[in-house]
């Protein structure tokens, strides 16, 4: 199990309808600190979240396979 941070950029832009991601975190309190550090830096719809190993990068985690796996 990895964690990473889903979000949409400070201009509230995703990717074409995609999360960014910043992925690979070890742990989910990782994941919060990140979480809470780049809604600090002005991004939006910031989600913390856990995945499987993906085989690919992560051009495949829509933002309901985020909500579906999001961590408080």
């Amino acid at each position: 199990m990895e964690y990473g941070v889903a979000y949409k950029d400070i201009n509230g832009m995703d990717f074409h309808g995609f999360p960014w991601i910043t992925g690979g975190l070890p742990t989910a309190e990782e994941a919060k600190t990140l979480k809470n550090e780049y809604i600090s830096s002005g991004f939006k719809n910031v989600i913390a979240f856990m995945f499987d190993k993906l085989e690919d990068e992560f051009e495949d985690v829509t933002w309901d396979y985020v909500n579906n796996h999001k961590i408080n």
